[in-house]
């Protein structure tokens, strides 16, 4: 059982310090990745539309979310047809990756880096967010998550990830499904923020 009474632990911007602690979360709860480092350095360039937030509890990462704030279309470029979203959006805030160590779940830090990752987006006058959530069978997936948050389901696809990725559930070869879901962002002005 991990020790409460470190909590809550920092949620921070990643900085390139952070980039084997990420890397191996990231492995260690989900097998390679490989675009990775290519997501790493792109969050470290300060003209970038890419961000990494980190949980730490003390040193070490616990956590991690990536965003970046891009087109409708390079958004959805993956997800099925009848995945659609609201005409009226232009670009949206991708939530890109995410993962909490398995020993830290269940202690509001996923929710602490959506909150992060969905600021950031705001802050880029987004339209909405939108996200691919893997159906991981053997572990918590960003289901729920994103449905406390307000995310829609639009469309899921079986084997969405039958690609040459490797997946810790599928032996090799993922055959995992993934949902896609989306939120708006209001812009009321008595509120700021994502609502």
């Amino acid at each position: 059982m991990i020790d409460t009474t470190q909590y809550p632990p920092v949620v921070t911007e990643y900085t390139p310090s952070h980039r084997d602690p990420v890397r191996q979360l990231w492995v260690r709860r989900f097998g390679r990745q490989p675009h990775i480092d290519d997501w790493l350095t792109s969050a470290a360039d300060p003209n970038r539309r890419v961000v990494c937030f980190v949980a730490l509890q003390e040193a070490e990462v616990i956590g991690f979310g990536i965003a970046r704030h891009v087109s409708v279309e390079e958004a959805t470029t993956t997800w099925p047809a009848d995945a659609t979203l609201p005409a009226s959006w232009d670009t949206v805030c991708e939530l890109y990756l995410g993962v909490v160590d398995a020993a830290h779940e269940k202690n509001g830090i996923g929710r602490r880096l959506l909150e992060r990752r969905l600021a950031w987006g705001w802050g880029w006058h987004a339209d909405g967010a939108t996200a691919t959530a893997w159906h991981n069978p053997e572990s918590r997936d960003a289901r729920g998550l994103l449905a406390a948050a307000g995310f829609k389901t639009l469309a899921t696809a079986d084997e969405f990830y039958s690609d040459d990725r490797e997946c810790p559930v599928c032996d090799n070869v993922c055959r995992c499904a993934a949902s896609f879901v989306c939120r708006q962002y209001r812009r009321d002005g008595d509120r700021g923020g994502p609502q």
